[in-house]
């Protein structure tokens, strides 16, 4: 993968965050292990170009022109409607300390002609959390879903292909990918009508805090 770069900036406390925005700015604050927070701001077109490349699981350079700070996204908070960028938290490492960060899961392979159309592929984790060191993250976890039959229906954290200098950094026994029985194939084998489908509510996961001294849109501050 490229390296992943952001263009930044100190900011300024006494501009209103919402003014930077106008500005074409995010607001961000920058932290680490033994090291003082610090705010920044980080061009927005700089901050949805690096997500598209994969900032938000990969080590990212914070460019201040006269020095690169090495960091992770640790949160990115948007707006509930609209999605535009709002605030980022960003975690400075250190390329000789372990870090913990999520790594995407990716599928291998194809599903054996023995599952047949009985059986739906579910996808548990798309990520993985793994512990290694900066300059070792790697850009994604392989698994070989041509292993799944009927009666080995389940791969765990432990199946995933993991480099020596990585290390899991969840229970190696967690479901990664697994087959499911279809509901016609269960209605088939019970006799009985399978249930209607019901729309649910999708459920929305925060990771991380917001950074105190910040403002949070009244739509933010209602969830």
């Amino acid at each position: 993968m490229a390296q992943i770069s952001l263009v930044a900036q100190p900011r300024d406390p006494s501009v209103h965050a919402n003014q930077l925005r106008q500005q074409g700015w995010v607001p961000a604050v920058m932290y680490g292990h033994n090291v003082p927070a610090e705010s920044v701001q980080i061009e927005r077109i700089s901050l949805d170009k690096a997500v598209k490349q994969g900032a938000l699981t990969h080590l990212t350079t914070l460019d201040f022109g006269a020095r690169q700070v090495a960091v992770l996204i640790k949160e990115l908070q948007r707006h509930p409607v609209k999605r535009n960028p709002l605030h980022v938290d960003f975690y400075q490492v250190s390329m000789t300390e372990l870090v913990e960060i999520d790594v995407r899961v990716k599928l291998l392979g194809a599903l054996p002609a023995s599952v047949g159309s009985d059986y739906i592929l579910v996808h548990n984790l798309e990520t993985i959390t793994v512990s290694c060191l900066p300059g070792n993250i790697p850009d994604s976890l392989a698994i070989d879903i041509s292993q799944l039959t009927p009666e080995h229906y389940i791969l765990h954290a432990r199946d995933l292909v993991v480099p020596a200098n990585v290390k899991l950094a969840i229970d190696p026994d967690e479901a990664v990918v697994m087959l499911s029985r279809t509901r016609a194939a269960v209605s088939e084998e019970t006799g009985e009508a399978a249930p209607a489908t019901t729309s649910a509510e999708p459920e929305v996961v925060v990771k991380g805090k917001a950074a105190k001294g910040e403002e949070v849109p009244e739509e933010t501050k209602k969830k």
